[in-house]
């Protein structure tokens, strides 16, 4: 919730301690530093001393950040971060600010039934328009969330201020391998009594009831199909609760500080301690803040990524363009943060809700969103990007729950990078809508039903040769050429074609393509190449692929002199679905009739498979189905192919599953 002076005080020595309070100010006599790795904090103790400077608390042991304090009007405090910076021990240093949450102060009449709960399944009652929703139901036919298929128990993290931890619809994250209440770090972790979660205003373990916490928990994860009040995004998801979302930022720091520390143990131990946190929540923030004043904070959501976190934020809750105003967490730039604006149930934008073409991803069901509450009430409506974000934050856990075995393999390997995927699925599996086209980066609202398809491969599409057709074109002639879609999924698509900028010599013969499930459709090309001189040019087409995102098409034109009819194209060819499991394709664009060979090794050099025909001119391919010269099923590992094309040829890695 913004919280808002709307009285006027007199007295002057509370209007100053007021106005040190808005959101975004400099807390006085406080600045945070974060050490470089390997460095330890009391090797600067004494030159920290000598500036006045002492530590106030370690918000992190394991990342090496620590709050600091000194006596306000000492120092110059851009001179003081700038001394810091300087210190060969420290990497970030800033001032420590003060955040606030992010609800629009707004209510409604309890009713603990699904059908309140339009975010998820709207059917045009109540003013709403229908469909105007994030498919949940249909993806809820796919998975309910709770496990991966690995047996991982997926945990996302709620920093707020709280939450009700005795209500019967949430299914809380409780640390096994900590006793509450006896005041030991039982697991070590840094933490006591961490047996509910973490409080990181008191630094305990005694997470406070709270309203807009256990509103944004339920959102996540209220339990499902129970018979009981509502449903969560996950029917089964641990939602770990961290007390840290407003007050100062270094509470901030501390409190995800407690997700990197759980996850990171996670990792460590192959699962035996800490907590498989795979997406935060932040509902909190600051409004106009610079990126640049908050390092530390920044700097957080790139630490969580590499370890596998993605981080769900949300933005202002006033109508404002944060890539030219600013905001605190939406404007950070980390890969790993998810930023998010409210919609309606009519899917329009919220008129008290930021934007920002490159700042804010997407947008989630925000108004009037019924949830869960603490007791007595258990249940009711809140409104705000704070109600949009735990959408996100939950739609992460539910497709950690339907990735197979081979992507949960990938990604404890490289967590990082999968997670990207994650984000990726998330981003390119939006609801185009006309109210966030041009204000948001995907120009869409939550689709999760569609993100799963994406994420299980059931909606696809490959360019072929590849996204660059090359066009060699003699001089004073037309060349007609095509790039092909292959449509490998399920579902039916729509591709929209348009230039970059006019392009004289560059004709497409359609602007859209109708593109049905495993089917294969040609975008026809002419380039001509009249009254130019010998050069090489470039065209990008870009291309609307629906639920798969934008892809930029290119035309390399090779203009060359007449030379009669000697084919002078360059052979292409591709390789689909690599990594694979069964069947492996190779597709290649012959320009005139040629004999070629393939032959498979494996990662050790002994011969797997070969072939060799003769092809026709035009797009052809060979197939190889996995099994060895000798019959058997190659293993899973790497192998390396050899594609021998008339006097040509090419090499190239593959994964077999």
């Amino acid at each position: 919730m913004r919280i808002i002076l709307l009285f006027a005080i007199t007295i002057v020595l509370f209007s100053l301690q007021a106005s040190a309070q808005q959101q975004g100010e400099r807390i006085p006599g406080e600045v945070m530093i974060q050490l470089n790795s390997g460095q330890n904090i009391s090797t600067i103790a004494p030159w920290l001393n000598q500036q006045g400077l002492t530590i106030k608390q370690e918000l992190s042991k394991r990342l090496g950040i620590f709050l600091l304090e000194f006596e306000e009007g000492r120092h110059n405090v851009s001179a003081l971060i700038s001394n810091l910076k300087k210190q060969p021990a420290i990497s970030l240093a800033q001032a420590n600010h003060v955040v606030a949450l992010r609800e629009a102060d707004e209510s409604f009449p309890d009713d603990p039934f699904f059908e309140d709960q339009w975010g998820f399944y709207n059917n045009g009652s109540g003013g709403g328009v229908e469909g105007a929703d994030i498919d949940a139901v249909k993806a809820w036919d796919i998975t309910t969330g709770g496990l991966t298929v690995l047996g991982d128990t997926i945990v996302v993290a709620v920093i707020d201020g709280g939450a009700y931890l005795q209500h019967e619809d949430l299914n809380f994250f409780k640390n096994r391998h900590e006793i509450p209440g006896n005041g030991i770090d039982d697991d070590n972790n840094g933490y006591v009594d961490d047996y509910d979660g973490w409080n990181a205003y008191s630094n305990s373990g005694n997470v406070p009831s709270n309203s807009h916490g256990t509103h944004v928990s339920g959102t996540v994860g209220a339990i499902g199909n129970n018979g009981i009040g509502v449903t969560g995004v996950n029917w089964n998801v641990k939602v770990m609760p961290i007390a840290g979302s407003s007050s100062t930022e270094s509470i901030v720091v501390n409190a995800y500080s407690y997700v990197y520390e759980m996850r990171s143990r996670y990792n460590e131990t192959q699962g035996d301690s800490g907590a498989f946190v795979v997406a935060t929540n932040a509902s909190f923030g600051v409004d106009f803040g610079n990126p640049d004043n908050y390092p530390i904070w920044g700097a957080m959501y790139d630490s969580l990524g590499a370890i596998g976190v993605l981080n769900a934020g949300a933005t202002a809750n006033r109508n404002v363009n944060v890539d030219d105003q600013g905001d605190i967490p939406t404007a950070f730039e980390s890969p790993w943060l998810i930023t998010v604006t409210n919609t309606t149930n009519r899917d329009e934008k919220s008129t008290l809700a930021g934007y920002g073409l490159e700042s804010i991803d997407l947008g989630a069901p925000g108004t009037s969103i019924y949830s869960t509450r603490p007791a007595p009430t258990n249940y009711g409506y809140g409104t705000g990007t704070s109600m949009a974000t735990p959408h996100v934050a939950g739609a992460v856990g539910l497709l950690f729950s339907a990735a197979d075995s081979a992507f949960m393999d990938a990604y404890h390997q490289n967590p990082g990078e999968y997670a990207l995927m994650i984000k990726d699925y998330l981003l390119n599996g939006t609801d185009p809508l006309e109210d966030l086209d041009g204000i948001t980066v995907t120009g869409g609202r939550l689709n999760i039903f569609t993100s799963l398809n994406l994420l299980l491969g059931k909606i696809s599409m490959q360019a072929f040769p590849d996204d660059t057709l090359t066009m060699i074109v003699e001089q004073e002639s037309v060349r007609t050429d095509s790039i092909q879609f292959i449509n490998t999924g399920q579902y039916d698509l729509q591709l929209v074609f348009r230039e970059a900028e006019p392009y004289s010599w560059l004709n497409l013969a359609s602007d859209t393509l109708q593109l049905p499930a495993d089917t294969a459709v040609s975008l026809l090309i002419s380039a001509a190449a009249m009254e130019m001189v010998p050069d090489t040019l470039y065209a990008e087409i870009l291309m609307d692929a629906g639920p798969l995102g934008h892809q930029t098409l290119v035309v390399k034109l090779i203009v060359v002199e007449p030379v009669g009819n000697a084919e002078l194209y360059l052979v292409q060819h591709q390789v689909f679905p690599n990594p694979f499991k069964g069947q492996l394709t190779f597709r290649m664009f012959l320009p005139v009739n040629e004999e070629v060979s393939l032959s498979i090794y494996h990662i050790n050099g002994s011969l797997v498979y070969e072939n060799s025909m003769k092809l026709q001119a035009g797009l052809q391919q060979l197939q190889w189905d996995g099994n060895s010269i000798i019959g058997s099923e190659a293993k899973r590992g790497i192998y390396f192919y050899r594609l021998q094309v008339g006097d040509q040829h090419f090499n190239g890695k593959l994964i077999k599953q």
